[in-house]
Formats: C-alpha cells, sequence, structure tokens
C-alpha cells in the first residue's frame, strides 16, 4: 500500500512496448536530421531571395511591404523553434529509449520534460505560422481587390 501512495501510475513495458521505443527513436532521429536539412534550405533560401525583395520597392502597398520587412524575421524564428522542437523530441525518444532498456525510471521520467518541451514548441511555432499565414491571406486579398 505505501508504495501505491508514492506512484502516482505505475507502468510495465515488455518487450514489445521497448521494441517501440527503439523504433520511435530511430525515426525521431531521421526527423531531426530532415528537420535540420529542412532549417538550412529554408535559410539558404532566405539569404538568396532576400535582396530581391525590398520591402521598399512596395511602399505603396502596405500588406506587401509588411510582408517583405518581415519575412525574415518569420523565416528566422520559424527555423529556430522548429529546429528546437524536432530536436526535443528526438532527446524525448533517445532517453524515454534509455530508461527503458536500462530499466532507470527516473530517465525514463525524466523524457517526458523533452516531450512537454517539444508541445510547447509546437504550438509557439503553430501560433507563428498562423500569424504569417493570416498575414498572406490579407496580402492575396490586398492584390485580388
Amino acid at each position: 500500500m505505501e508504495n501505491q501512495d508514492n506512484d502516482f501510475l505505475e507502468v510495465r513495458l515488455d518487450r514489445s512496448g521497448i521494441d517501440q521505443l527503439k523504433k520511435l527513436s530511430v525515426t525521431t532521429r531521421w526527423l531531426f536530421i530532415l528537420g535540420m536539412l529542412l532549417t538550412l534550405l529554408l535559410i539558404v533560401r532566405t539569404v538568396v531571395h532576400s535582396p530581391s525583395l525590398s520591402a521598399e520597392q512596395f511602399s505603396g502597398n502596405w500588406p506587401l511591404y509588411l510582408e517583405a520587412k518581415l519575412f525574415d524575421w518569420y523565416t528566422a524564428l520559424y527555423c529556430l523553434f522548429f529546429a528546437w522542437q524536432v530536436w526535443c523530441y528526438w532527446q524525448f525518444a533517445r532517453q524515454a529509449n534509455k530508461g527503458a532498456v536500462l530499466l532507470d525510471t527516473a530517465q525514463f521520467n525524466h523524457s517526458f520534460r523533452a516531450l512537454y518541451r517539444s508541445s510547447v514548441l509546437a504550438l509557439v511555432h503553430l501560433c507563428l505560422t498562423i500569424v504569417m499565414a493570416v498575414l498572406e491571406v490579407l496580402v492575396a486579398f490586398h492584390i485580388a481587390a
């Protein structure tokens, strides 16, 4: 009874669960690698594209002017949060897998901190993307009008 008072929830992993955690660890490693590749490509695109997208050329068109002014900042923040998010998710999988394989409850429980961080960063990432999408919709309506 004393053990139940100290443990909120007892989880038991069998061989199948540990195998799934190993697969998750491999998958998240690829997610991290491809995420870093995407981040690099977006940065290169911004560096190459940015000089041709001068905000001053849109000074009479406020939505295009605002989009041109914010594009570099948006891309930088997008890349930062995305890279951080996939890194945290990868850390979750690695720590959970390590904790399960070593039968280390503290390590396994600690992995959920990385999962939480990844979730928070996903929310920030989505909010940032929504803001930019709204701006792009405003630009599209302004151009169509």
